[in-house]
């Protein structure tokens, strides 16, 4: 079942999406496209949890308690990665930066943005 959701997702995504964004000529950020995919991806396996949780007559109040207290510790230790990580998403929606744009620089000087990337 997960090897089919996730065909039917790369089909989706890589078939569907892309040509639909071409033959509207829009700008599409490659970026987001590839974080739906991989959302779709996780709410596949986690539909399919769900499923083998309920076969197997599996408490879930424990299990997401304890997955709860879990990603409480990993968040506390890794807080400096995922605080990058949530930063370069803000400035990649955001796109305070534009190439051919200028950048105040110190001292009255400004620098020409080339690329973004």
């Amino acid at each position: 079942m997960c090897l089919l959701g996730f065909g039917i997702c790369n089909r989706y995504f890589g078939v569907y999406i892309l040509e639909l964004a071409i033959r509207r000529k829009n700008r599409v950020n490659s970026e987001i496209l590839l974080l739906y995919k991989y959302l779709t991806r996780g709410a596949i396996i986690l539909g399919i949890f769900v499923v083998f949780i309920q076969a197997h007559q599996v408490n879930p109040v424990g299990l997401v308690a304890s997955l709860g207290i879990g990603g409480v510790a990993f968040a506390l230790a890794a807080q400096k990665v995922l605080e990058q990580v949530l930063w370069s998403i803000m400035i990649s929606l955001d796109r305070p930066l534009t190439p051919d744009g200028c950048i105040p620089l110190n001292q009255g000087t400004f620098g020409r943005v080339e690329s973004v990337g």
